[in-house]
C-alpha cells in the first residue's frame, strides 16, 4: 500500500498530472520497496543522479570513478541539469550524460515556476527504456528518491533528505560537518566499495588542449611565465571579495612575482572585471565573456595559480591540479573547500561566520548579509591574502616576495 504522505504530495502537485503520476506509482508496484538481494555482479546498466551546480557536480567525480572501477564493464550514465553537463564532458567514466532541467533540487535560490506533468512523465519513460540495474542518488530530495524508483532499477542506493528513503534500496544519511565529496563518497562505501581515490576530475580534450597552447601562443606568453588566473564573481554577492582589494592584489603579484594577470567572469560580470582591471597599474589579459565553460577550463590550465571564491571556476582549477588560493565568508570552508597541498584558504572569522556544522551564515543559502556589512569577505586585507598564498609562491618556483 502507498504511503500515505506519498500519495497526498502525487495527488496534490496537480489535479491531472499528479493523478496520472499517482496510477504509474501504482502501476510500477511490482519494484518492490523492500531491500532487494539481486547479485551486484549482474550490474550493466547504472544511474548517478547529480543535479547539482559546478562545483557540486565535481564533487560528485571520485564517486563516479569509483564505480565505474567497480562495474569496469558497465554502462554509466550520468543526470545532470543543463549548468552541470559541461565539466562532465570528456570525463572517462562517463558513457552518458542525460540532460533533464524540469526538477528543482536546491533549497532557498532554485525553484521551478510551473509544473509541467507531461515532461516529467516523458523523462520517467526514457528512465525506464534504459533498463537501469543501479540507481545512485547524490541528490537525495523526494523528487530524486521518487524517480529513483520509477526507474524501475532493482537496486537504489543515495541520500534521504525529506523522508522518502524508503523508495531506497538502502538510503545513507548526510553527515554534518564533512566535505561533501566525502558524503557522496560514503553512498559508494555503503555499497561495499572503496574508493581508491579521492581527487575532483575533469578532463580535456585533446581539441581543448590545442585551445589552451593557441591561448598562450597569441598572447606571446611562455611556459615560463608565472600566469595567474583571478575569477572575481560568484553565485552570491556575498561571497564576492572587493574588486578593489582583488586589484591591490594583483598589482602586488606583478610587482613581487613578476605574474601576468589573466581575468575570468561571464558576460554578466564583464562590469566587475573591468572594475578590477581599471585598478591595476599594469593592463591585464580580459577573458570575460569570450569562453565557454570548456574553455575557460582549458585556459586555467595553463595558470600557475587560480584565485577566487567557493564557485564553480575554483573547483575547475582543483579538478585540472592547479594551485589554488580560495576566499571563503559565508560559507563553512569545511563542507567545500579544495584540499591538499595545491590549496589555500583565506579567510577571517567574524560574529556571523558559519562554524562547526553549520555549512552557511544563518544556515540559508544565497541570502544577503543580514548585517549590511560583508565582514567576513571585506575584512580580509590584501596583505593577509598575500601572506597565505607565500607557500604556494615557493612551490611554483616564486623564490622570494619583493624581488624588484
Amino acid at each position: 500500500m502507498m504511503n500515505p504522505t506519498l500519495k497526498k504530495v502525487l495527488v496534490s502537485g496537480n489535479k491531472h498530472g499528479g493523478s496520472l503520476l499517482f496510477n504509474l506509482f501504482n502501476l510500477l508496484s511490482f519494484n518492490r520497496l523492500k531491500n532487494d538481494s539481486s547479485d551486484l555482479e549482474k550490474i550493466n546498466r547504472i544511474l548517478i543522479i547529480s543535479l547539482h551546480r559546478i562545483g557540486d557536480v565535481l564533487f560528485t567525480t571520485p564517486a563516479i570513478r569509483a564505480l565505474k572501477e567497480r562495474f569496469p564493464k558497465a554502462e554509466l550514465t550520468v543526470w545532470v541539469k543543463s549548468r552541470g553537463r559541461a565539466v562532465l564532458e570528456n570525463n572517462p567514466h562517463v558513457d552518458e550524460i542525460l540532460v533533464f532541467d524540469n526538477v528543482s533540487v536546491a533549497r532557498g535560490f532554485e525553484e521551478i515556476k510551473y509544473f509541467d506533468i507531461k515532461s516529467k512523465l516523458k523523462f520517467v519513460s526514457a528512465l525506464r527504456r534504459r533498463k537501469f540495474d543501479l540507481v545512485v542518488d547524490l541528490v537525495g530530495t523526494w523528487g530524486t528518491n521518487l524517480y529513483s524508483f520509477l526507474s524501475g532499477a532493482s537496486l537504489r542506493f543515495g541520500f534521504d533528505m525529506h523522508g522518502f528513503g524508503f523508495l531506497l534500496t538502502k538510503s545513507t544519511p548526510i553527515v554534518p560537518g564533512i566535505h561533501l565529496k566525502q558524503n557522496y563518497l560514503e553512498v559508494i562505501r555503503t555499497m561495499g566499495i572503496t574508493p581508491t581515490r579521492e581527487d575532483l576530475q575533469m578532463e580535456l580534450s585533446p581539441s581543448e588542449e590545442e585551445f589552451a597552447e593557441k591561448f598562450v601562443t597569441d598572447h606571446n606568453l611562455s611556459s615560463d611565465d608565472f600566469l595567474v588566473g583571478i575569477h572575481p564573481g560568484a553565485g552570491w554577492d556575498t561571497k564576492r571579495w572587493p574588486p578593489a582589494s582583488f586589484g591591490k592584489l594583483a598589482n602586488l603579484l606583478v610587482e613581487e612575482t613578476g605574474a601576468t594577470i589573466v581575468l575570468f567572469g561571464s558576460k554578466k560580470e564583464e562590469k566587475l572585471v573591468k572594475e578590477i582591471a581599471r585598478q591595476m597599474n599594469s593592463k591585464p589579459i580580459i577573458m570575460s565573456g569570450k569562453l565557454s565553460l570548456r574553455e575557460m577550463a582549458a585556459v586555467i590550465s595553463q595558470c600557475r595559480l587560480f584565485l577566487g571564491h567557493d564557485t564553480g571556476p575554483i573547483y575547475i582549477a582543483e579538478a585540472l591540479k592547479v594551485p589554488v588560493g580560495v576566499f571563503f565568508g559565508p560559507t563553512n570552508p569545511v563542507y567545500s573547500a579544495p584540499l591538499g597541498t595545491r590549496c589555500v584558504i583565506m579567510r577571517k572569522v567574524v560574529e556571523c561566520s558559519p562554524l562547526d556544522l553549520h555549512q552557511y551564515c544563518f544556515d540559508e543559502p544565497g541570502v544577503p548579509c543580514r548585517l549590511g556589512t560583508h565582514e567576513c569577505m571585506s575584512s580580509i586585507s590584501v596583505e593577509d591574502a598575500l601572506e597565505a598564498l607565500k607557500p604556494i609562491l615557493v612551490k611554483k618556483g616564486v623564490s622570494q616576495l619583493g624581488r624588484n
